[in-house]
């Protein structure tokens, strides 16, 4: 069977780009308990409209309540919990085991997933998760080849990222924003630490690290390996992004889909999804991807694509020769200095002010 792909939600729009791209399955948070706590997650009224939305549309939904809880939080969720399995909802994805057993136990027909911050990576957890009632394993990011078939193996559903950010520790181990920043990343509220700058020294000595922002990722992208995972017997592709934009949602879930209907991507597909987000792409745990193939200490932010090159600088403009085509308003990066802006104005060669240039021509834009 074709593996479902699964897309992230984190506002309405990206709902009606998931389902206008043709995602099998959705996922997002509630107000509580789920692990993005800044997304715009729905109330529970919105919930029941979106779970009865998606049946029509013949697509399920996943509900993350994947934070540890606090033992005076347990019966909250339980009634949460309770209340979207009331609505429909086709899976809770979870990370605390004592709510696991809770659910298992009180909701028995509930369907529980593994969250992928327990960093489930070997049968042995898979066999103590089956013992909890757990139908569903999503691995760990950290997990290989090898590792992802082991787990395929058990006979358990196993799910596995295959686009979207990656953290630099194993997800749901990390206390670095915790300890440092008082914002937990199990509970949903992580600062991301990794993607800001530090400076390595061995010694006392400065080390060069070619850039300043050492512990932050690539972003992962197995597009290109979707039918390697469904060969392996992978049952759900999932992207990750609950706090990306509707385009992001839009093109990564359309193009795994052309890649499991066994079209290849053109570089128009590939450039319309680095456009949407991108800290540049690696391949990953998965292909054992380490060093410069995995990390990205130059930038931590979103990359874009390449537009264009500065040929001069006269009094306030600026001339690019265009690789890409440039509208007005686009926003624009200049990658040496790390400065950016909006393109408000734009000149051809004669000074003539206009809104699009198309690319393999040179441009004027006010420095700003």
């Amino acid at each position: 069977m074709r593996p479902e792909i699964l897309a992230p939600v984190g506002s309405m729009e990206a709902l009606n780009a998931a389902l206008a791209a043709g995602c099998d399955a959705v996922y997002f948070g509630l107000p509580s308990f789920g692990a993005r706590a800044f997304a715009n997650n729905f109330d529970l009224e919105t919930t029941k409209e979106v779970i009865e939305r998606c049946h029509l549309c013949g697509v399920k939904i996943y509900i993350t309540m994947n934070t540890i809880l606090y033992e005076d939080e347990m019966e909250d969720a339980y009634n949460m919990a309770k209340m979207v399995h009331s609505f429909g909802v086709d899976a809770l994805i979870i990370q605390d085991l004592g709510f696991i057993h809770l659910l298992h136990h009180r909701l028995p027909n509930l369907v529980l997933h593994a969250s992928t911050q327990l960093s489930v990576s070997n049968p042995y957890q898979i066999e103590q998760l089956k013992k909890l009632g757990v139908q569903r394993v999503v691995l760990a990011r950290e997990c290989t080849k090898e590792e992802i078939q082991a787990c395929v193996d058990t006979g358990i559903e196993v799910e596995v990222f295959v686009h979207g950010a990656l953290c630099i520790c194993y997800s749901g181990q990390c206390y670095f924003s915790s300890v440092h920043y008082g914002r937990s990343g199990n509970r949903g509220m992580c600062a991301q630490p990794c993607r800001m700058k530090y400076t390595l020294y061995e010694d006392g000595n400065k080390v060069d690290t070619h850039g300043e922002y050492v512990l932050s990722p690539k972003d992962l992208s197995l597009i290109d390996e979707v039918n390697t995972l469904a060969d392996m017997g992978v049952c759900s592709l999932k992207i990750e992004g609950r706090m990306k934009s509707a385009p992001y949602v839009y093109e990564s879930v359309s193009q795994v889909k052309k890649v499991l209907e066994n079209m290849e991507r053109n570089v128009e597909d590939k450039q319309n999804l680095r456009v949407t987000f991108n800290r540049e792409y690696t391949v990953g745990h998965m292909y054992r991807a380490s060093g410069k193939e995995l990390m990205n200490s130059k930038t931590c932010n979103h990359q874009g694509i390449e537009i264009g090159k500065v040929v001069k600088v006269n009094k306030n403009k600026i001339c690019i020769q265009l690789s890409q085509d440039l509208h007005q308003n686009d926003g624009i990066r200049f990658e040496n200095e790390n400065l950016g802006c909006h393109v408000n104005f734009m000149y051809d060669k004669k000074q003539k002010l206009i809104s699009f240039m198309p690319k393999n021509n040179t441009v004027l834009i006010e420095d700003q």
